[in-house]
């Protein structure tokens, strides 16, 4: 059990958000999932709390808290939708947008530091071994 694919990754995702928030808080004063929930709302990705919620793999309640959470520090806004009155679309605030693009640069260097005891063909292999497990999943849920 300890040794089996499914403990190691999620070892290794656990000690990896812990790692970043680490370095996130530090320098932007965000947890690792707030700034990538301002991310999504910075790339277009996600424009509302439910695309959120489906887009991270986070439970909608905990999406909702999160966000409630970014928009009491005026980072995150909601703007309801001149279409459908029940639709709160996520916006940036400047703040919120600053942090947004430099949040890749903070988790790159938290991951730099986690993969240091790796070569960089190490790194690509490891990679790529992902790559297929996310391609091979993304098949067998279709």
């Amino acid at each position: 059990m300890f040794g089996s694919p499914d403990y190691l990754v999620s070892r290794v995702e656990s000690l990896i958000s812990k790692t970043v928030t680490r370095y996130t808080i530090s320098e932007l004063g965000v947890t690792d999932q707030q700034g990538q929930i301002l991310l999504l709302v910075a790339t277009g990705r996600c424009l509302t709390a439910s695309e959120v919620a489906r887009e991270s793999g986070v439970h909608a309640s905990a999406v909702t808290r999160l966000i409630r959470r970014l928009q009491d520090r005026g980072l995150l806004v909601g703007v309801r939708s001149s279409q459908d009155r029940r639709v709160i679309r996520l916006a940036l605030s400047p703040q919120g947008r600053f942090i947004a693009e430099c949040f890749p640069v903070v988790v790159d260097a938290a991951l730099e530091r986690l993969l240091a005891g790796l070569t960089q063909e190490e790194i690509g292999l490891f990679n790529g071994m992902l790559r297929r497990i996310i391609i091979s999943g993304a098949l067998t849920e279709v």
